[in-house]
């Protein structure tokens, strides 16, 4: 223990290689607070996980802008090689916790490159830092190292508290009225046990993560609100189905995984579509003649509508 927690001057190279696992590890950080900030932090156990990876972002830097390599490299290594693990359960059939997301988006790269860099710089600096000693730092490299920790810490507490990090596209979205909820709530407790089987299939194929329906108390914001909608069943069915289709302004375009046709039967897909409209006071809330031929008025999910 006292040996990881020593300070320790590496050579040049090994030096050059940590300090590239470190800007990598800042990337990692910064990258899971600003996604906390555009809508995670409404997703149970996930979201808060998103800002102990940055807190723990920085702590790690600042470990090494101390010489502690080794708790650096160690710490750094058990933020990266788990949210690997995550990740890519979160982006299969699996899911993470409850949680799927639908494909590698721009921000998931970022994350994934960056955490494989952290994994490969982190370990090559270990190894060339092995042979390194225990040494004391003089007064100008503890001033320029104090200067460095300082603009980290400044960066990395704006991304943590959210400055400049934006905000959910769900959040400027305007919410149904009061009037409108209790009425959707009345269209919800009126209908047969089929309705009530599709808000418990809403809930645990996770829809209630990402997507808000105030009457059923569904709070997720990393998708586009559902209650305000004005599609009918068969709009609402395609949107389930074929979500890359058309995307609603200013949402992810892999955000909502595109396997439900595939892992859900046709009653299943039809009893979230059934719900949505219901909940939204669609064109055929109150009924569905179950042709399925889709005489819908034409997606036209721009703006709030439609699925992320």
């Amino acid at each position: 223990m006292r040996r990881i927690l020593a300070p320790v001057r590496p050579g040049a190279i090994a030096l050059g290689l940590l300090a590239a696992a470190a800007a990598a590890v800042l990337v990692v950080g910064l990258q899971h607070a600003r996604l906390f900030h555009r809508g995670y932090a409404e997703v149970a156990v996930v979201g808060p996980l998103f800002v102990m990876n940055a807190l723990g972002s920085l702590v790690m830097v600042l470990a090494l802008l101390a010489r502690r390599v080794w708790v650096f490299v160690l710490g750094a290594l058990a933020i990266c090689v788990p949210s690997l693990a995550s990740i890519a359960a979160s982006h299969s059939s699996i899911g993470f916790l409850g949680f799927r997301e639908g494909g590698y988006d721009a921000d998931a790269l970022v994350i994934v490159v960056a955490e494989v860099a952290v994994v490969v710089f982190a370990i090559a600096g270990a190894a060339g830092a092995a042979r390194s000693r225990s040494a004391g730092d003089g007064a100008a490299g503890g001033a320029l190292r104090a200067v460095a920790a300082g603009v980290v810490v400044l960066a990395m507490g704006c991304a943590i508290i959210g400055i400049g990090m934006g905000s959910a596209p769900a959040e400027n979205a305007p919410a149904p009225s009061a009037a409108a909820v209790d009425a959707a709530r009345a269209r919800i407790a009126a209908g047969d046990a089929s309705v009530r089987r599709d808000r418990e299939l809403f809930s645990g194929e996770g829809c209630d993560r990402c997507h808000a329906i105030a009457a059923i108390a569904a709070d997720g914001r990393l998708g586009p609100r559902l209650d305000t909608l004005d599609e009918d069943l068969d709009d609402n069915l395609e949107s389930i189905a074929d979500p890359r289709d058309e995307i609603a302004d200013g949402y992810p375009e892999k955000l909502m995984p595109a396997d439900f046709a595939r892992r859900l039967d046709p009653s299943a897909l039809r009893a979230l579509a059934q719900l949505v409209t219901v909940a939204s006071g669609g064109e055929r809330a109150n009924g569905d003649d179950g042709d399925g031929s889709g005489r819908g008025r034409g997606r036209g999910r721009g703006g709030n509508s439609g699925e992320g």
